[in-house]
């Protein structure tokens, strides 16, 4: 099956050798698009549920950063083992879980500079902001997965990125 455009071109070429007229080049065209529709229209109702399926799964891979508050090291595992096993559903699944990994990483490395630092006194007000960030930052990115928006947390330091877009 070929691509709109490559159908585009293909009847634009064909014009152009004078094999179409200007009317059947304009029917063909709305017939092409009209096609391409009611094949979307066809589909709809299949592609939907995935989307809605996609955006709580995203939610649910931002919400699971909260567990390391119940117990210590879940923040971490739980969401890298939702965003595994989930990571298939759509490519906003893959987005979050790329999202919450580069953070979960990026925490590790702020705390660990910021532990380093409260032996001058400025670490311990910038854990507690690093606190509160960890907190708020997963409540808002759950918000955005919710309404089917990827959204990357502020200061998180981008270490790993899908392999599609690592040579961009």
């Amino acid at each position: 099956m070929q691509s709109i455009a490559e159908e585009l071109e293909k009847l634009s070429r064909l014009r152009r050798e004078g094999l179409l007229s200007e009317q059947e080049y304009s029917e063909a065209k709305r017939a092409l698009f009209t096609q391409e529709k009611e094949s979307k229209a066809q589909f709809a109702h299949l592609i939907e549920p995935v989307k809605a399926d996609a955006s709580t799964w995203g939610m649910f891979i931002h919400l699971s950063l909260l567990c390391g508050y119940v117990i210590p090291i879940a923040g971490w595992v739980v969401p890298i083992v939702l965003w595994q096993w989930k990571r298939h559903l759509a490519p906003e699944v893959e987005a979050h879980g790329y999202v919450v990994l580069n953070w979960i990483l990026s925490t590790l490395i702020y705390g660990v500079a910021f532990s380093m630092l409260t032996f001058v006194l400025i670490g311990w007000p910038l854990l507690g902001l690093l606190a509160v960030v960890s907190f708020v930052y997963p409540l808002m990115g759950a918000s955005k997965a919710s309404k089917g928006k990827v959204w990357g947390y502020p200061g998180s330091i981008q270490l790993i990125q899908p392999a599609s877009e690592k040579h961009v």
